[in-house]
């Protein structure tokens, strides 16, 4: 996990970044400047990374069994059990499968 410290003095920041390790809790911990990154952009079309449904090129994919179908064109039958902490519905038979890579 991370820790953000923020110091008052630019100068303290250096000398802390430069010594490269900090104590807490009796461990040492690895010091980096911190690099502020935007989140992750990902696709609710195809599922891929970098763009969104606006600007997709690619084929539709289910969310929830990786088939060339939209999540919303997914067959729903009365047996439907949830999935994990998803509200969305899943017939009992169906194969849970990575959109991207379609393993399980």
């Amino acid at each position: 996990s991370s820790v953000v410290i923020a110091l008052k003095d630019e100068d303290d920041a250096k000398t802390l970044i430069e010594m490269g390790t900090l104590t807490a809790y009796s461990s040492f911990c690895n010091v980096k400047k911190h690099s502020d990154k935007p989140p992750t952009q990902q696709c609710n079309k195809c599922w891929g990374f970098g763009h969104s449904r606006p600007q997709c090129k690619g084929d539709a994919k289910c969310r929830l069994c990786g088939e060339p179908h939209e999540e919303k064109d997914h067959s729903v039958r009365a047996n439907a059990e949830p999935i994990g902490d998803d509200s969305e519905m899943a017939d009992a038979g169906t194969q849970i499968k990575c959109a991207q890579c379609g393993g399980d």
